[in-house]
């Protein structure tokens, strides 16, 4: 799960709840032109509240080159990342200011420059020791976001806020999670795991098999192998992965790679997303799903059972963004204009394929 709290006025808890990767309530209304980090705006009883990133922020999470200056806000000078803004296109006075907390010296001269009350405890500023433990975002350069912000009334500073994100108990605790299916099936099933000071990747399928998901620098974006370790046998394969020229020209601006024009590949996919293998194994091609009429032709191409089942194929039809991996800049159409990204492989043994498979993200434990 992931949990976010807000701290304000030394510690107390000013909103707890859990969030995902976008709308956090059913008060947040997705939308994805609105902003190409707050695609989201909020119903309030005051009217709808919306959300600007600044052009620094863009430029430090996704080196953009536009966004909002906030050069009419009284801005402390010890913040070194501003991040954006929210308010009520109707008028009303209320706005919030959101920026990078670098340390908590830097949070303490924030409440001196507002004269505010300073957000945390003294048990909360420990938190700053695993940053990876609340931060919200990862910059381009790897550092973590931790996010304050000051709310204004009438250009009146009122409240010193502190965002909490993954926050953790000491325990093993699931914060995204998995599944793969083939011909109805979940063959796979495992999540994103957090520890102190640590993150991993786990999962389970058939065969009595776990598979840890680590780090490996041998691609530009799919910067991971699985392990795959059988229990019976404490026998483990490794996975490779890597990312298709799409992709690399999509998300890193990158003209390197292949799109597996080599391979069998089922014409009605618009999009290869990459491949990955076992050595004397098997190899598979990830391709991006545009709707489920495109998986039943992949499926009817290769001759395969199409791989989602009866509820899978509700969501397929009415949210299927809601199923996605990540959100990328594939068509390099800009801001408000990013594909979601959901995923499905075909596997192929000996030069023929086997296996189709749809892969899930839900971005809580329910």
């Amino acid at each position: 799960m992931i949990r976010e709290q807000v701290f304000v006025n030394q510690g107390e808890v000013y909103k707890e709840v859990r969030v995902f990767e976008g709308p956090i309530t059913d008060s947040y209304v997705g939308d994805m032109e609105a902003d190409p980090i707050a695609t989201f705006y909020q119903n309030t009883p005051n009217g709808q509240k919306h959300y600007r990133s600044s052009f620094e922020f863009r430029k430090w999470l996704l080196d953009y080159e536009t966004g909002s200056s906030l050069e009419d806000y009284d801005k402390c000078p010890d913040v070194t990342l501003w991040c954006g803004e929210a308010f009520f296109p109707n008028g009303y006075g209320e706005t919030e200011l959101y920026f990078k907390v670098d340390d908590t010296a830097m949070l303490h001269s924030v409440a001196e420059y507002y004269n505010l009350p300073y957000p945390i405890t003294s048990e909360t500023e420990k938190l700053f020791n695993t940053p990876e433990v609340i931060s919200s975002y990862t910059g381009l350069d790897g550092t973590y976001l931790i996010l304050g912000s000051v709310k204004f009334m009438n250009n009146e500073p009122t409240l010193l806020k502190l965002y909490t994100v993954y926050k953790y108990l000491g325990r093993w605790d699931l914060f995204n999670k998995g599944r793969v299916f083939s011909e109805g099936q979940v063959i796979e099933e495992g999540g994103m795991y957090y520890i102190p000071n640590e993150v991993r990747y786990m999962s389970t399928s058939g065969g009595n098999i776990v598979t840890e998901y680590v780090e490996a620098k041998n691609d530009p974006i799919a910067q991971w192998e699985a392990h795959r370790t059988t229990l019976d046998t404490n026998e483990t394969k490794i996975e490779h992965y890597e990312s298709s020229k799409a992709v690399r020209l999509g998300v890193g601006n990158l003209n390197t790679g292949s799109n597996y024009e080599e391979y069998d590949r089922a014409p009605s996919v618009n999009t290869w997303l990459g491949r990955s293998w076992i050595e004397d194994e098997h190899e598979e091609l990830y391709f991006l799903v545009e709707n489920r009429e495109m998986l039943d032709e992949v499926a009817s191409y290769y001759d395969l059972p199409v791989p989602y089942d009866d509820e899978l194929k509700v969501v397929l039809d009415n949210n299927i963004e809601s199923i996605r991996f990540k959100s990328y800049d594939l068509n390099n159409e800009g801001e408000g204009n990013f594909v979601a990204v959901v995923v499905a492989s075909v596997t192929f043994e000996d030069d023929k394929a086997t296996m189709l498979k749809l892969y899930e993200t839900t971005r809580w434990n329910e």
